[in-house]
């Protein structure tokens, strides 16, 4: 451009102000005359020089305030000049450009001890020289493994990196905002002028070196994390105390302390020319479309790295120590029978629910031996916990074991296998019996009663779920001895139902009450779960033989019925017992009589 074309240029600015004064909006940085004073700054026009240049149409351009009418002009600050705080079309505002550099320090916390390794590999061989020379030809070696080994290794345990990734990139957020604002303030200071379209970091060559904002943003974030935040945000997220004194120690080592500054240094500059276009934008591209989308990408892609995996992270903690939340459940569950489904399923004591089939409750029985032995095995630090979630397991194995108190909801309880057993015995005489006063109640209330009761010997087999171990005649016994007692459970309830206390038997040709009768069944069965009252304080809530045939809908049609087929039990119970009582005394005397005979002899 020629001196003519300058001073047509400067008397066309004259010109113009002459006859109509300025008043610029906050959108005049986009004015043409603004955008043509930069390219005409940027091409270095000679005669005055390049800053005089593009000072003179910056201020032909510059925003103005109206005080009066006799056109008094009072420049804005120059910190409002600069749009380092809400940003442009393109460029994002602070706050989007710190949350950028935050996520993305977490996003890459992971890659730091691998970073670190190298660091300390080279801190550790560069002062030796022998110990160089032996590593110079292995620096490959330790750099694959640093890719190969630990990287994987760190992304895998996500989870237990969580307070030092939010801490990074609080401190990273932080350590930029802080070069931003401050950086913006030195130009207020100074009183230059910065291209309101961008901040002093993109507009400043000083500032747009990697090794000052990056690697600076890195060293502050490498010093003060550790320093002030890992083990507060183990405090605050897991409430353990632990990983505080220990980080404090090792940070207390100068050596320590300069290889967390080295490598935040180094990790640094390696993130910041990527995140270069995602801060800065794209010119002509509104920054909801780019920075705003690439920050929402960052966000969720780092929810989704540090979330809790529970089939990817059950590594973690040793074997024992995590339970996973589905497999809880089956931990204290039993075999019971569903009288209305007319099959066996798997209850669970701990969520008082149906949880599956049978074969559940040996999944639940393995897990739980393996959960019994690990809690077993004693150690300096006392006892063991198990829990559901598997970043509370490895802290509480291997940090602090005080971090049971602080999430009891999370800890694993496995009950004892003998209390198991009882609860499975006692449901087993609880269930079958409501299964046979159902089918006497069907067979009575039917026409024909010869196919309404199940085969006595099908049952038997059915029964061998609970314990395959248990013989066939051992099963029949038990089931008997259910079958008879659930016929005087039938009488109570129906007496119960009808509000009789007392009623007669023509056999014994007395008064029955139900004080003598509910005696009977609690010979007979200790463990069953009679009435509802018998529910409280156990884990068979809404469980009982009264409970059950209440929601079954079952009314005793026939008392009369009831009462006689009770009687013929009872005749057949005290038959048996003086039978037993005669073959004793029968096997005594003779046992007497042949010992005496031999004696004699």
């Amino acid at each position: 451009m020629s001196f003519p074309q300058l001073n047509r240029i400067r008397s066309g600015r004259k010109l113009f102000l002459s006859n109509r004064q300025i008043t610029t909006t906050n959108k005049c940085s986009c004015s043409p005359l603004y955008r043509f004073s930069d390219r005409l700054s940027r091409l270095g026009v000679p005669g005055e020089g390049k800053n005089k240049q593009h000072l003179f149409f910056l201020r032909a351009t510059r925003r103005w305030k109206t005080t009066d009418k006799t056109s008094k002009r009072s420049p804005i600050s120059p910190w409002k000049d600069n749009h380092s705080l809400v940003g442009t079309s393109h460029e994002p505002p602070l706050f989007v450009r710190a949350a950028l550099v935050s996520t993305s320090t977490a996003l890459c916390t992971p890659v730091f001890p691998a970073i670190g390794f190298v660091n300390f590999c080279l801190r550790v061989a560069l002062p030796n020289e022998k110990l160089r020379m032996k590593l110079s030809a292995s620096i490959g070696s330790i750099i694959s493994f640093a890719c190969w080994t630990i990287v994987p290794f760190t992304y895998s345990i996500t989870p237990l990196l969580l307070p030092f990734a939010l801490s990074n990139g609080l401190c990273a957020g932080v350590g930029y905002t802080i070069l931003d604002i401050g950086g913006s303030g030195l130009a207020a200071a100074t009183n230059s002028r910065v291209s309101s379209s961008s901040s002093l970091l993109t507009s400043n060559p000083f500032f747009q070196n990697t090794m000052l904002t990056g690697g600076g943003i890195g060293a502050f974030t490498g010093y003060c994390a550790p320093k002030f935040l890992y083990g507060e945000a183990y405090n605050v997220l897991y409430g353990i105390d632990g990983v505080t004194p220990i980080i404090h120690q090792l940070m207390a080592s100068p050596f320590v302390t300069q290889l967390s500054c080295t490598t935040g240094f180094i990790a640094g500059c390696a993130i910041a020319p990527l995140l270069h276009y995602p801060m800065f934008g794209i010119g002509g591209v509104p920054w909801t479309y780019f920075s705003g989308l690439a920050l929402a990408i960052s966000t969720v892609t780092m929810y989704s790295l540090y979330r809790i995996d529970h089939d990817q992270h059950a590594t973690i903690a040793p074997e024992g120590s995590y339970m996973k939340p589905e497999m809880v459940p089956l931990l204290n569950s039993i075999v019971r029978y569903d009288v209305k489904g007319g099959d066996f399923g798997t209850y669970s004591l701990s969520s008082k629910a149906w949880v599956g089939g049978p074969a559940e409750c040996q999944r639940g029985k393995v897990n739980a031996e393996t959960v019994r032995s690990y809690q077993r095995e004693e150690d300096s630090w006392g006892e063991k916990y198990t829990f559901d979630n598997p970043v509370l397991a490895y802290l509480c194995h291997y940090i602090d074991r005080d971090i049971q108190r602080q999430y009891p909801e999370h800890t694993v309880t496995v009950k004892d296998v003998n209390y198991l057993i009882e609860c499975r015995d006692s449901m087993c005489q609880t269930d079958w019996s409501v299964n046979f006063i159902m089918e006497r109640s069907k067979a009575n209330n039917a026409v024909g009663q010869k196919n309404h009761l199940e085969q006595f010997d099908d049952k038997v087999e059915k029964i061998s779920v609970y314990d395959e171990s248990m013989t066939k005649r051992k099963r029949r016994k038990v089931l008997k001895s259910i079958e008879t007692v659930s016929v005087g459970i039938e009488l109570i309830l129906a007496m119960k139902q009808r509000g009789i206390k007392d009623i007669y038997s023509k056999k014994r040709n007395s008064m029955i009450s139900l004080d003598d009768l509910e005696a009977w069944v609690r010979q007979k069965a200790p463990g069953t779960f009679m009435f509802e009252s018998d529910e409280k304080d156990t884990p068979f809530k809404g469980e009982s033989i009264e409970s059950q045939l209440s929601r079954l809908e079952w009314r005793c049609q026939d008392i009369e019925n009831t009462l006689t087929i009770w009687e013929q039990v009872a005749f057949d119970e005290r038959k048996k017992k003086w039978l037993f009582v005669i073959a004793t005394t029968t096997t005594g005397v003779l046992a007497t009589f042949l010992s005496g005979m031999l004696i004699g002899i």
